[in-house]
């Protein structure tokens, strides 16, 4: 008889069958129990590794009755197999002791654990490339020796510890298809992925301890089962192990598990008591030149992050190692904030350790001169950074960025570092930090002091030093060469807050980062019930909120006041790629070669902003009063679903001009307004503005009715004709009313 095993596992009826490897059912209880009292006598890690990190085969009853149990686990619709890995059955069986017994294992051999799979990989490639005939005739050609031996190590994969990123684990790998062949006892990602069902348990009772579910008693007593081990794990360790590199957890796992959340990530980072330790893909980076500690360029050793405590497979290594590539883009910057707040509450436990004053002041130290010298070696080297790519000094940089201890003033020597802006050709590191900081100004909007922490920050980035030339300026005036650059540069990843959407400029694609992502999470923040306690904090958010818009709305005023010329822009940013810009190309002189005709993109981006507050929810409303107290005092509707009325038309003899030009500025910034929501309407209501906005502009159709088979062009054509005779005022009108009644609807506030 099948041993069915019937469980609740976050308020969810789990029935299963485990089974073993050859397919034979065993019970679920016996099977941790024998877990437990292997971990305890076995002395081999090796031996515990299998039983440990190699998934489970189990079958899911796909029934609708919790209670019964399937026949037949061949019948694809009483049951399912599926693959759990064993901290996941120990949560569903609430297995305290094998919970507790995994986690110890994990703390104390997951990284050995890693550095062997990563050798036994290594030994399977060598091998394979030392039979492969044709390896061995390309090399011998080439006249290779032993000692050129470190060109193969560009397919060997490596683990490092990197002491200026809070202990992050980095892991160097090849290209899927030279493992694929290769048998493995566990992979590397059932090592770096073994936390997942924990972490889903701990984001599950967090969320229920916070009140978002009313009916979290009806979980009884197992409720906050997984959270009761983890802080019972973390009270029994020595307060020195928060230091060491412990329960190591892919940043991509977390990730997911949070949906990106930085608050949920502090919160599960909180419960855990510092010992997450995020692993990381990285692809090597080759520099010439050596450190001031004498590290070598084919430097490879494992970097301790600490000094005391090293667990197995750390070896201590003064050397500086070099910089290395990150898998991740600069666009998706809600990923390295993710992984910055990370990497940073890391470095806060540490030297929250150390005694205050030296030992800290000499850590920071340590830390900076060692950026200083890998900038130093990479600009030696002559290589630059292709564009949109990151490296791990842009990591560096965000972490001060993010940190309350890194002084203003450090922080800007560390951005206007000369060998930093000499070694990018892609995206300046100002608009990269810019980008990332607006993202954490999005997640962190209630925490006041945070904000203002990077608004002074980011203002050092805006704003042009006397003398000295702006890279982030001309940037954000020019556009790529190409459209293929446009393709892979102009686009912003998903959000908490917004879908990953593409842009038309880097300007436009600036302010969402900086404003709109904002106002988004402002709004919903503001549409949450009990997400301010007080009116005191309600007032302290919309404070430093407006304090931060108005610094961005200063900078696009700025950008938009002061363009550069094309030509002159080229010169710009063709001087500055070669190291040329003198001490004369100031940003007076910048202002001084200004175009006649403002950019579009940036017209857009200035109005877009003013109506976004004019029109958001109330709180908005008040800031856009503030921060644009002409239009406010003068009492007169400039945004969507206004227009100045036909008594006052009437009134002035020039009322009729002026109410016009008004007409036809509301029209274009509520086009600009509807671009922003256009994905998430409905088909019908884009017919609608887009016959609207035909009429407007061209008036009563003139193009014959498309085919039938063009579905499309009908659709439209038929949306257009319908407004025949309809004059281009009264088009415009009804396009910025029809605006006004969709925002309305969609955010429940009445403009």
């Amino acid at each position: 008889m099948l041993m069915w095993t019937h469980r609740w596992h976050m308020r969810e009826p789990v029935t299963f069958l485990l089974c073993t490897p050859d397919g034979q059912p065993v019970d679920a209880a016996a099977y941790l129990d024998g877990i437990c009292r292997m971990l305890q006598t076995e002395d081999c890690v090796d031996a515990a590794v299998e039983r440990v990190y190699r998934p489970l085969l189990v079958y899911v009853s796909l029934l609708d009755d919790p209670d019964a149990d399937p026949t037949n686990t061949d019948d694809g619709m009483e049951a399912l197999p599926d693959e759990w890995s064993l901290l996941h059955l120990a949560l569903v069986m609430e297995h305290a002791e094998a919970v507790r017994a995994l986690l110890n294992f994990h703390q104390k051999h997951a990284f050995t654990v890693l550095e062997n799979v990563l050798n036994e990989n290594n030994r399977m490639i060598l091998t394979k490339m030392a039979s492969d005939d044709t390896t061995k005739a390309s090399f011998a050609e080439e006249g290779s020796s032993s000692k050129d031996a470190g060109h193969l190590p560009c397919k060997i994969m490596e683990c490092q510890v990197r002491k200026e990123l809070g202990g992050t684990v980095v892991l160097f790998d090849q290209e899927a298809s030279d493992t694929e062949n290769c048998p493995q006892v566990c992979s590397v990602a059932c090592v770096t992925t073994a936390l997942k069902p924990l972490l889903k348990c701990l984001l599950y009772e967090r969320n229920h301890s916070n009140g978002k579910d009313t009916n979290a008693e009806e979980e009884g007593p197992a409720f906050g089962f997984a959270t009761r081990m983890v802080q019972a794990h973390c009270d029994a360790l020595p307060e020195f192990c928060v230091r060491l590199p412990s329960l190591i957890v892919e940043c991509d796992t977390l990730y997911e598990v949070c949906h990106g959340d930085l608050v949920t990530l502090c919160d599960i980072l909180e419960i855990c008591r510092g010992l997450l330790l995020p692993v990381v893909h990285g692809k090597r980076m080759e520099i010439v030149g050596s450190s001031s500690r004498g590290g070598g360029k084919n430097a490879t050793s494992r970097e301790v992050s600490h000094v005391v405590g090293l667990p197995r497979g750390f070896h201590p290594q003064q050397a500086t190692l070099p910089p290395f590539m990150l898998s991740c883009k600069p666009q998706e910057h809600q990923q390295l904030a993710f992984l910055v707040t990370w990497t940073n509450y890391r470095q806060k436990a540490y030297l929250e350790s150390k005694p205050p004053g030296s030992a800290r002041k000499d850590h920071e130290a340590n830390v900076l001169s060692d950026f200083q010298m890998t900038l130093w070696n990479l600009k030696k080297s002559g290589q630059m950074i292709s564009p949109n790519h990151l490296w791990s000094g842009i990591l560096f940089v965000l972490s001060r960025l993010f940190s309350g201890n890194c002084s203003l003033e450090r922080f800007l020597d560390i951005i206007e570092q000369d060998d930093f802006v000499s070694c990018s050709d892609g995206m300046p590191v100002t608009f990269i930090a810019a980008i990332v900081a607006g993202a954490a100004v999005a997640a962190f909007l209630t925490n006041s002091i945070y904000v203002q922490l990077l608004s002074k920050k980011v203002e050092v980035l805006l704003v042009d030093v006397p003398g000295e030339f702006s890279p982030l300026r001309a940037y954000l005036l020019s556009q790529p060469a190409t459209h293929a650059e446009r393709f892979e540069e102009l686009w912003l990843a998903e959000t908490p807050f917004s879908p990953a959407k593409k842009f038309e400029s880097r300007v436009e694609m600036f302010y969402w980062a900086l404003v709109e992502m904002v106002l988004l999470s402002a709004e919903k923040r503001w549409g949450t019930a009990g997400a301010f306690v007080g009116s005191d904090k309600t007032k302290k958010t919309q404070h430093f909120l407006q304090d931060w818009l108005s610094m961005c709305q200063k900078f696009f005023f700025s950008l938009r006041d002061r363009p550069l010329t094309c030509p002159q822009r080229r010169a710009m940013l063709r001087s500055c790629a070669e190291g040329e810009v003198s001490a004369g190309a100031t940003p007076t002189e910048i202002e001084n070669a200004t175009e006649d005709d403002e950019s579009p993109a940036l017209q857009r981006v200035c109005e877009q902003m003013r109506l976004r507050l004019q029109r958001g929810a109330t709180s908005l409303q008040a800031i856009y009063t503030s921060l644009y107290p002409e239009e406010a005092g003068e009492g007169k509707t400039t945004g969507v679903g206004g227009g100045v009325c036909e008594e006052e038309m009437e009134e002035d003899g020039t009322g009729g001009k002026m109410a016009q030009n008004s007409i036809r500025d509301d029209f274009e910034a509520a086009q600009v307004l509807f671009s922003t929501t256009a994905k998430h309407v409905s088909d019908t209501t884009k017919l609608k503005f887009y016959g609207l906005y035909k009429q407007a502009t061209i008036g009563d159709v003139n193009v014959p009715k498309p085919w039938m088979m063009d579905l499309v062009g009908r659709a439209k054509w038929e949306a257009w004709n319908e407004l025949k005779g309809m004059n281009s005022d009264e088009a415009m009108r009804r396009y910025i009313g029809e605006l006004r009644t969709l925002h309305t609807s969609s955010t429940g506030t009445n403009p």
